[in-house]
């Protein structure tokens, strides 16, 4: 019988997920396009990559993370963003009538065109990284994201080049604040790991007492056969 294996190093969980959070938290907010539900995102990302990075460093793979971000954010559809708070519209951009309306009709795609044009656009992902995020093929993939241009284009007329450029910087501008992610990731993984150590201790503890005690009765009984 034997305990859980011991985790990875500190430092290597460490430096994924501060690798990871801010691509995690781009397409949480851009996907989502609140910050509320973005910030919820993110965190239970965080929390399943701690997980599962604990247990196997190479399962925890930025594609991991992409996968299950865009599923994650699949969760919270029925909450839609309204301008007041859409994460792709900046303060300066809130008086912008034509993009204002682009994303409007950016939100109003079906959800896996949304997500090819916002992850294609806004992050550049290929066809290949999109198929692996959204989970389909790269063909299906490639179909999304050219039937959200064909509905998208008219819409814009002469401006859609000019508001995919406003919606690709809207983009970029989704990063954290490293003042305050970097200590809350290492924070957490440090916590974490502090507390398998101790659960997997006390497994150890339990199994030193299991044969302890069976040890115990198989003297006591040898000692009664003996009589």
């Amino acid at each position: 019988m034997s305990g859980p294996a011991p985790p990875p190093p500190r430092n290597a969980i460490e430096r994924l997920l501060t690798e990871q959070y801010p691509v995690v938290h781009r397409m949480a907010h851009a996907l989502t396009g609140r910050s509320d539900l973005g910030s919820s995102v993110t965190r239970l990302m965080m929390k399943r990559g701690l997980a599962l990075a604990s247990r196997s460093i190479h399962l925890a793979t930025p594609r991991w993370f992409e996968h299950h971000t865009v599923l994650a954010t699949r969760q919270t559809a029925r909450y839609q963003p309204d301008l007041h708070n859409e994460t792709l519209m900046s303060a300066a951009q809130a008086g912008d009538a034509p993009y204002a309306a682009f994303i409007r009709a950016v939100r109003g795609l079906p959800f896996q065109q949304r997500e090819a044009f916002i992850l294609h656009h806004g992050g550049r992902f290929d066809h290949r990284r999109l198929a692996t995020a959204m989970d389909c093929s790269t063909e299906a993939a490639a179909n999304h994201l050219q039937a959200a241009e064909l509905s998208l284009r008219p819409l814009a007329g002469g401006r859609y080049d000019a508001l995919l450029s406003q919606m690709r910087a809207a983009y970029e501008m989704l990063l954290p604040d490293e003042h305050l992610y970097l200590p809350a990731v290492t924070g957490r993984v440090r916590r974490y790991l502090r507390l398998r150590r101790l659960l997997r201790l006390m497994e150890w503890l339990i199994i030193l007492a299991v044969l302890t005690a069976a040890g115990f009765i198989a003297w006591w009984v040898y000692q009664r056969l003996d009589l």
